[in-house]
């Protein structure tokens, strides 16, 4: 498998890739940043939502067609194509966090992957996860897709149906000289307002994201709440970022 795309699968928070190894001469997220200075990181204006929301609430029941999601994922893809031709970090952040924040459910994919202890967190510490999982989420993608990597996207526009509420969009990433192989990514997505919008991410069809980052989280929280998984999270940041 493409070592950018084990990372791209974010199945073990605790592994270091090569991909980061070598650390730039000045970092685009400096320690100590205000909460005035744009890092290229932070949240829009509308950001992931009020504190007081931190934890999804279940939507009203909107039933969209399901040719409609090939799309999303097609257009995410764009993007990661656009971001591999951005020579600097700000670029590629500038690129990715618009379609990170419009097609995944961060919200919805940070409370399952922490578990039931995220219902009993104060709104301070629901929005200081929030904040870090985004910005871990995006300087991830970014430390990914970036000039050298060369991937090559495939989506297949026909969904599998789980049931009306719920779809498995198929797709698959490689190299240039994989002939159309690659390797599978499938999109777990359901229907948020007017979109779908992505769940999970399931490598080869059946290891989940969501799952495996509840597996990763789980010590972190535990011990030191949400303080002590938000340090996690920073510091994978941290590593992403210095290696792009």
């Amino acid at each position: 498998m493409p070592l950018f795309l084990t990372a791209l699968t974010a199945l073990s928070l605790s592994y270091t890739s090569p991909l980061f190894a070598a650390a730039p001469p000045s970092d685009p997220l400096a320690s100590g940043t205000s909460a005035n200075d744009d890092d290229g990181l932070g949240l829009d204006d509308e950001g992931l939502g009020d504190p007081a929301d931190a934890a999804p609430k279940k939507p009203k029941a909107v039933l969209l067609p399901a040719n409609a999601a090939a799309p999303v994922i097609d257009g995410l893809y764009k993007v990661l194509d656009q971001a591999q031709s951005a020579t600097t970090i700000n670029q590629r952040l500038s690129i990715l966090a618009p379609a990170i924040q419009k097609d995944f459910d961060l919200n919805g994919i940070l409370v399952r992957s922490v578990g039931h202890g995220f219902d009993a967190l104060n709104p301070a510490d629901q929005a200081l996860l929030k904040e870090s999982f985004y910005r871990y989420t995006l300087a991830h993608y970014a430390s990914i897709f970036k000039p050298g990597t060369a991937a090559v996207f495939s989506v297949d526009p026909e969904p599998k149906i789980v049931n009306p509420s719920k779809l498995i969009i198929h797709t698959k990433i490689g190299g240039e000289n994989d002939h159309g192989e690659g390797t599978a990514i499938d999109y777990v997505m359901e229907p948020e307002g007017t979109q779908w919008k992505v769940k999970d991410v399931l490598l080869e069809g059946h290891i989940s994201q969501v799952a495996a980052q509840r597996s990763d989280f789980k010590l972190p929280f535990r011990d030191g709440g949400a303080q002590g998984l938000a340090e996690l999270l920073e510091g994978k940041t941290q590593t992403a970022l210095q290696g792009s």
